[in-house]
């Protein structure tokens, strides 16, 4: 969600920027909405790298990116509820 909001801030400001002639005062919001949209986009790869390089994650990006398949320790560990509902 986050990033669903500050990529279009990022590109509707810097393009106003480039584009429209605008005031001293619109320039200053346009750059402030501009920098509010990196600095969440940078939150948002900064969180997903940490969830990258975790090592409690390891074995789940191990079966999204392999072979699709988690032991069922691992499964019971990091999602008991979705086990739950599958009766597992």
């Amino acid at each position: 969600m986050m990033l669903f909001f500050s990529n279009p801030a990022e590109a509707v400001s810097g393009a106003a920027m480039i584009f429209f002639p605008l005031s001293v005062g619109q320039y200053r919001q346009m750059l402030l909405l501009h920098d509010l949209g990196f600095y969440l986009t940078l939150i948002f790869v900064y969180l997903h790298l940490f969830a990258v390089l975790h090592p409690a994650n390891a074995p789940i990006l191990r079966a999204m990116f392999r072979d699709g398949m988690l032991s069922l320790e691992e499964a019971r560990k990091h999602m008991p509820k979705w086990l739950q509902r599958k009766g597992l």
